[in-house]
């Protein structure tokens, strides 16, 4: 599943770098969609959390087992949801029969039973996909849970259009050319979007030995250079 993660991740990368390959002397109409910039690069750092999160070294069988139940009960969960808002009655009942069989696999699993009664409860909702929560694995990746709350939040305010994401528009957004916002909130998405896929390729590489014969030394020094610097503003 892991892989899966990490291609899903590679996709994003490309098409944000389409979105940066913009030409503003093609027409007034077009600018610097540091919106959906935002928006990528908050996807590609979820997806680095759960790359990470998927080949974490060290974990029992058991602990895997509840992993995986809680991430099939999180996709039961969203089939409920999404077959009931269309009617159909066939697969709503199928995928709400599943549900329930994962919510009670878990229920009698182990190491689920050593949780938090207040964290079981979270995790039986089919809201969750982290065993321990998602900035539980920002350990893995090495970055501050202090710093990424803020810099998550950021990014998000895109995801969810919340009144930091247009406020202001009139002095943020300029179509003839990017207004210095549009250029400042694209790098500071991009950077962190950079640092936390890298981290993710030199976690594949130095897992698998065949795939770390295939990076030049040189290379692979300067992706862990490029890995850990921050944002300069």
């Amino acid at each position: 599943m892991a892989s899966y993660v990490f291609t899903r991740m590679c996709v994003g990368a490309d098409t944000l770098l389409y979105v940066l390959q913009r030409d503003i002397g093609n027409s007034k109409e077009r600018t610097l969609d540091h919106y959906s910039i935002g928006v990528l690069a908050r996807n590609i750092i979820e997806s680095a959390l759960m790359f990470h999160y998927l080949s974490e070294d060290g974990v029992s069988e058991v602990d895997w087992q509840l992993r995986r139940g809680v991430l099939n009960l999180h996709d039961a969960t969203l089939k409920v949801r999404f077959w009931k808002s269309l009617g159909s009655e066939e697969h709503y009942e199928g995928w709400r029969t599943t549900m329930e069989e994962v919510r009670e696999s878990l229920k009698g699993h182990p190491a689920f039973k050593a949780i938090d009664a207040n964290r079981q409860k979270r995790l039986l909702s089919g809201q969750e996909m982290y065993v321990k929560g998602m900035r539980s694995t920002l350990k893995l990746v090495g970055f501050d849970k202090g710093y990424f709350d803020g810099m998550y939040a950021y990014l998000s305010s895109q995801v969810h259009i919340s009144p930091s994401s247009f406020y202001w528009t009139d002095k943020r957004l300029s179509f003839s050319k990017p207004a210095g916002y549009q250029y400042y909130f694209a790098s500071f998405a991009v950077s962190h979007a950079r640092m936390f896929l890298l981290r993710s390729a030199i976690r594949l590489a130095e897992s698998d030995d065949v795939v770390r014969q295939k990076i030049e030394p040189a290379m692979h020094e300067s992706m862990h250079e490029l890995a850990t610097i921050p944002f300069g503003g």
